[in-house]
């Protein structure tokens, strides 16, 4: 039978049972609807998850396309900066007269205090200066220890220091390096056990004056 006819005898089959029982034909085309409509819920959810498990597939592929990366310009790092290399490492000799000793403190304005305190030269004098990881040793002309403590470099001709006996760097200087001669310049000295009178800051300066700032210190080792 051809389709348009088949269609026909369809319709009129429908049309026939309208007629005979229209409560019950009514009853059957709602029946169909809601299958129908189930159907198509069915099919969405079908595809719903099948787009669902094609993304999750994709996910480790998606990651790789989407991960932003750091961008660096050329010609810097990402790297934290390379922290200050240390001029001062090794032993170092000095050498000072009593003059070299009075020019030094008459310039710093402490002659008086000086006299007041009672230091005075006693001749001329050799030592040295030991930089060695952090730590910072004073002899005399025999080797005995005349002062220790911590040194820090901060800068590229600056460092600070502190006697072993306190807990804070209070010494600031600064320096410069030519070949195997090392001059140091005291900058500061905030001596945190000033004593009666502030004696004890001011014989420390005194002292601090004379050693560093009276002649230049040459490389041993």
């Amino acid at each position: 039978m051809p389709v348009d006819e088949r269609v026909e005898a369809g319709f009129r089959r429908n049309a026939d049972a309208l007629r005979a029982d229209p409560e019950g034909a009514l009853a059957e085309i709602l029946a169909k609807g809601r299958q129908q409509i189930r159907r198509r819920r069915a099919i969405r959810v079908i595809v719903a998850a099948a787009a669902v498990a094609s993304l999750v597939a994709l996910a480790p592929g998606l990651g790789r396309v989407l991960r932003i990366e750091p961008t660096i310009t050329p010609g810097t790092s990402s790297t934290a900066p390379a922290p200050i290399m240390d001029p001062l490492g090794g032993t170092w000799r000095s050498s000072r007269t009593c003059a070299d000793e009075q020019r030094v403190v008459a310039a710093a304005g402490l002659t008086a205090d000086a006299a007041r305190l009672g230091m005075r030269c006693h001749g001329d004098a050799v030592g040295t200066a030991t930089f060695d990881k952090g730590w910072l040793e004073l002899r005399g002309p025999k080797g005995a220890l005349g002062w220790s403590g911590p040194y820090d470099v901060t800068g590229a001709n600056t460092f600070v220091a502190g006697d072993q006996h306190f807990d804070e760097m209070y010494l600031l200087y600064r320096f410069t390096i030519q070949g195997n001669s090392l001059r140091v310049h005291l900058v500061r000295d905030d001596y945190p056990n000033p004593g009666p009178g502030r004696d004890g800051r001011t014989g420390d300066l005194i002292a601090q004056t004379i050693v560093w700032n009276s002649t230049p210190f040459e490389r041993v080792s």
